[in-house]
């Protein structure tokens, strides 16, 4: 199941097929590696329109269809019909926790820390607030102990997140995630000359 924010209808075709991989070849490999368990994670950084959201996109759809087992002996036994996959625009995703806190719940903190995969789309494109900060490191933090699979997009450099969150987040994420900056043109300001 994907939880989460709304994909929304731009999005609702992206796959990893039909991502054009010409100059993002390693995001690509890195995203499919993530779905299918290889990967703890991946950090693509980037410029606007390098398809950042279209491979996180496709990456949760990918991530939740199989079922989670063990074996038990000789026989893999299905313990999960489907992985959750929460998927988050950042402003989206803090909105919602700034709601869920003002009524007095913590059920979505605590699926975004417990989820199979979270992805976060565009972060650094909130405002930083001291409860946004805290929030962001308690889930980033939970997910970086209990090895839990993370997927985040952002415009911002390495240096940057550094600059905005502090060196936690982008030194867990250097242990436990490909970090992978999207190269290429704006696929969106296809100017004809």
């Amino acid at each position: 199941m994907i939880a989460g924010a709304k994909i929304g209808s731009l999005f609702e075709d992206s796959t990893f097929e039909n991502f054009n991989a010409s100059d993002n070849a390693r995001a690509l490999a890195a995203c499919r590696k993530v779905a299918n368990g290889e990967s703890k994670g991946v950090l693509l950084w980037g410029p606007n329109g390098r398809g950042k959201t279209h491979l996180l996109v496709s990456l949760a759809k990918e991530a939740h269809k199989d079922g989670v087992g063990e074996f038990q002996g000789d026989a893999w036994v299905q313990t999960q019909k489907e992985r959750i996959v929460e998927y988050w625009p950042i402003a989206d995703l803090m909105g919602d926790l700034r709601e869920e806190i003002r009524l007095g719940e913590h059920g979505l903190l605590n699926r975004c820390m417990a989820c199979y995969l979270l992805i976060i789309d565009d972060l650094g494109t909130e405002r930083s607030t001291d409860f946004v900060l805290e929030s962001f490191e308690r889930i980033v933090d939970y997910r970086y102990r209990d090895e839990r699979l993370i997927a985040i997009s952002t415009n911002l450099t390495p240096d940057g997140i550094t600059d905005k969150y502090g060196g936690r987040p982008i030194s867990r994420w250097a242990q436990s995630c490909e970090i992978v900056e999207m190269a290429g043109p704006d696929y969106r300001l296809k100017e004809e000359r």
